[in-house]
């Protein structure tokens, strides 16, 4: 069985992020939400989850640099899949 594909989507707790996090889940992708606060990306995950896909959070303040994980950190939240590609 081959693991799923993984797809990064930034800004994925509300709006378009949140909607193509959707839908990319419902076609069977693993989704790495990330999100400015963790509050909001943990309620999107939340939600994601009740249809059933596989939701991850990352906190990622894309202006903050300091808050930007390496991709190895973005890496290791899709659970060790091979590098994802980024959407939005």
């Amino acid at each position: 069985m081959t693991a799923p594909p993984v797809s990064v989507v930034t800004g994925a707790y509300r709006g378009l992020g949140l909607e193509t996090a959707r839908q990319l889940a419902a076609q069977g992708w693993r989704v790495v939400l990330t999100a400015r606060r963790d509050p909001e990306g943990r309620a999107a995950a939340e939600k994601l989850a009740e249809d059933g896909p596989d939701a991850r959070v990352v906190r990622l303040a894309v202006a903050a640099a300091h808050s930007t994980p390496a991709p190895r950190g973005l890496r290791a939240a899709a659970l060790g899949a091979p590098a994802p590609p980024l959407h939005n």
